[in-house]
């Protein structure tokens, strides 16, 4: 079940259009309701698969997020028949419906209503834009290459919500133990009702499993609103080195925290994110080692109907 199957010659001139041979297909990858996962375009004309089981009364909402402001991209949903269902906006309609193209953008979103059948949908992410003659799929211009996050959220049957970065299991036990994936139970809420700067979390790193952050790879993250889960990720450094944090908020509404920690749990950064969607800001490592980077919600500032939130954190070393 593959896009390329269906990118055969019809009879409509377009500039840069390509054929089935011209266009590149990575082998599928089985996901879920809650996956976030990063991948990559290496060249021009490039498709992704993703697998979902989904069932009936179920809809779905995925987010193609890329680094950068270069790649663009296109995507779009197929049903267990390999019928097209759902696709980015951005579109352009001829006066007979019979043409029709969608258009690259820089964060394509694709939302379904309920859907009706059961079984594996088929999530494609291109980074080229599309034609649609007569239903029949042509690549157009291409969108570059470069990294990208997929962000994959449900809806199910029964009104169960189950955000990027959750699953069934963490919809229905919020408060289970997570630290295998690096995150922690660390921060603690505490009530405030004055005027002013309530206080902050108490933040433990002592037994959170942190994950690599290299240099210059951004990764994603995700925190939930009702419960103080915290992400980790360890950072290398030496002596001397300016060490920028760039962190944004890719979905949701929560204020963020993000503090810096070195060999012997000494604090060296701390900033948050309340008003931006972004901060990017910098530290000079006081000594060559491993650092320990935790990103946690300010649950002593939480915003009105406070949502899931998924996060992009990466790092860039200056010597």
């Amino acid at each position: 079940m593959l896009l390329t199957c269906v990118l055969i010659s019809v009879s409509f001139s377009v500039n840069a259009q390509r054929t089935e041979s011209e266009v590149s297909t990575q082998e599928p990858t089985e996901l879920s309701c809650g996956s976030i996962i990063e991948s990559e375009f290496l060249q021009d004309f490039e498709e992704h698969l993703y697998f979902v089981n989904l069932a009936p009364g179920d809809s779905i909402e995925f987010t193609a997020t890329p680094v950068g402001t270069q790649l663009q991209l296109s995507s779009f949903l197929l049903d267990p028949n390999e019928n097209l269902i759902a696709i980015n906006s951005g579109e352009f309609n001829d006066n007979t419906g019979n043409i029709s193209r969608r258009y690259l953008e820089s964060r394509p979103v694709v939302t379904t209503e309920p859907l009706s059948a059961r079984g594996e949908y088929t999530i494609v992410v291109t980074n080229f834009s599309l034609w649609f003659v007569n239903q029949e799929m042509r690549a157009d211009e291409t969108g570059g290459a470069g990294i990208y996050t997929l962000f994959i959220g449900c809806t199910l049957r029964d009104g169960t919500v189950i955000e990027p970065g959750n699953s069934l299991e963490d919809t229905a036990d919020s408060g289970s133990d997570t630290s295998d994936t690096g995150t922690n139970d660390g921060a603690s809420a505490s009530a405030f009702s004055g005027f002013g700067l309530p206080a902050l979390n108490a933040i433990d790193l002592s037994t959170v499993n942190a994950s690599p952050l290299p240099a210059d790879v951004p990764l994603s993250g995700s925190l939930a609103p009702d419960n103080a889960m915290v992400t980790a990720y360890s950072i290398t450094a030496n002596q001397g080195d300016t060490v920028q944090i760039d962190l944004s908020r890719v979905a949701g509404n929560l204020n963020l925290g993000v503090v810096i920690v070195d060999a012997d749990g000494q604090p060296v950064f701390f900033s948050t994110l309340i008003a931006n969607e972004t901060l990017s800001e910098a530290w000079v490592a006081p000594s060559t080692g491993d650092y320990t980077a935790g990103v946690f919600p300010l649950i002593a500032i939480l915003t009105d109907a406070p949502e899931s939130t998924v996060f992009q954190i990466s790092v860039v070393l200056n010597p």
